[in-house]
């Protein structure tokens, strides 16, 4: 195994930085004193070819892309006894140490981080190479702006794979859902992997989350994606590079016409997210009242004492005519009745105030519903009224005569 002193080519091994599934990474100083990463192949792997084809792939792919995006090779041997690859050293978090310390990016640094990946994309699928692992790990956050490093199983877009049939090389979650079918791969692949890279980094959260890898990848695959809380601006470019179908995807060319300005997609320069956590107050009359169909006629302000009226009439005429009891149950049901049609008449002023929605129409039916039968119950009210004082005119029209 590789142990600090090493020295590898023209560098010297200091420290290590992590290991990874095809080797590790080292920091090494150059013969001038300069740092370099050193990532060196994993001990089990020397002997395996297809893990030695992998990486000589590795550090052609890696060499072939020369942008202040995507980080730069220095120095290779890939057919030494133990292969190595020198990039240079780029300092800061990687978007997922970002994101774990801080939550989602603000405004800017999203936009910055966007922009940055698709200038990588471009450049990447320019030298005719596609990345297949651009992830949170895989997105150094630099002083000058976000760095795509690692390019471990990467492929020339004309070549063919190099893993065993059932293998699926990648980070879960972050792998385009063609990859995980074993379907064929194209750039079109990278622009799904970025699509999620920026809702994670928009979100603070994967949009195929999930405790176990395979209920991340099958939410992968059925586009089960948690998209909520994206910004307005970055919305719609991350929904089409999450397309299900790889063809309706944008290229990194068309991601990165959408990201600048005066593109479909442009950031304010100013915060698009204040804090990871402050809650936005929206204020009480925030919503405009939406006027109720048929709510605009006059309420009839007769109504009430119609009611009233009845209940009265109808008091005194079954006073003259019917039994205490039957009379205390019919003035309560007219009561009840005159109070329904109250509440209806007050339902109908109030709704000219009230948003239309659920609550509003079941309560407007409940209240008709009481209005009907107050109805029934004055019209019934007024009828036995009317023949109580027919009756009683012949009755005392007899008497007098």
């Amino acid at each position: 195994m590789p142990a600090a002193g090493d020295a590898l080519g023209p560098y010297t091994l200091v420290r290590s930085l992590g290991i990874g599934g095809m080797g590790e990474v080292w920091v090494a100083t150059a013969v001038d004193g300069a740092e370099v990463a050193v990532k060196v192949l994993a001990e089990g792997a020397l002997g395996d070819a297809t893990a030695r084809a992998r990486f000589a792939r590795e550090v052609a792919a890696a060499q072939r892309v020369q942008d202040p995006r995507v980080q730069a090779v220095l120095a290779a041997g890939a057919e030494a006894p133990r292969p190595w690859l020198a990039t240079e050293l780029v300092s800061g978090p990687t978007l997922a140490q970002r994101v774990a310390a801080d939550g989602p990016l603000p405004g800017p640094d999203l936009h910055a981080l966007a922009t940055g990946l698709a200038d990588a994309l471009v450049a990447v699928h320019a030298a005719g190479v596609l990345h297949r692992d651009v992830s949170p790990a895989n997105g150094v956050l630099g002083a000058g702006g976000p760095v795509l490093v690692d390019f471990g199983i990467a492929r020339f877009a004309e070549a063919t794979t190099l893993t065993m049939t059932g293998t699926v090389m990648g980070t879960a979650g972050w792998l385009a859902p063609e990859l995980l079918r074993d379907d064929e791969v194209t750039a079109a692949a990278d622009i799904w992997s970025v699509g999620a890279v920026l809702a994670y980094a928009a979100t603070g959260r994967p949009p195929a989350d999930g405790s176990r890898a395979e209920v991340v990848l099958r939410k992968v695959l059925d586009g089960d994606l948690d998209l909520r809380g994206l910004p307005p601006w970055l919305e719609s470019s991350v929904r089409r590079c999450l397309d299900p179908d790889p063809a309706r995807r944008p290229t990194a060319i068309e991601l990165r016409a959408e990201l600048a300005p005066g593109g479909t997609a442009t950031a304010a320069t100013t915060p698009l997210i204040a804090t990871a956590a402050a809650p936005v107050e929206i204020p009480p009359t925030a919503v405009a009242p939406v006027p109720v169909a048929g709510a605009e006629r006059p309420t009839p302000t007769w109504a009430p004492l119609a009611a009233r009226a009845g209940v009265l009439v109808a008091g005194v005429v079954f006073g003259l005519f019917v039994p205490p009891l039957v009379v205390v149950i019919l003035i309560a049901l007219a009561v009840l009745g005159a109070i329904g049609l109250k509440l209806w008449v007050e339902e109908r002023a109030m709704a000219k105030h009230l948003p239309v929605g659920p609550a509003t129409v079941m309560g407007a039916a409940a209240l008709a519903a009481i209005a009907a039968l107050a109805q029934v119950i004055g019209l019934l009210f007024a009828v036995i009224a009317l023949t109580g004082l027919v009756v009683l005119f012949f009755a005392l029209g007899g008497d007098l005569g």
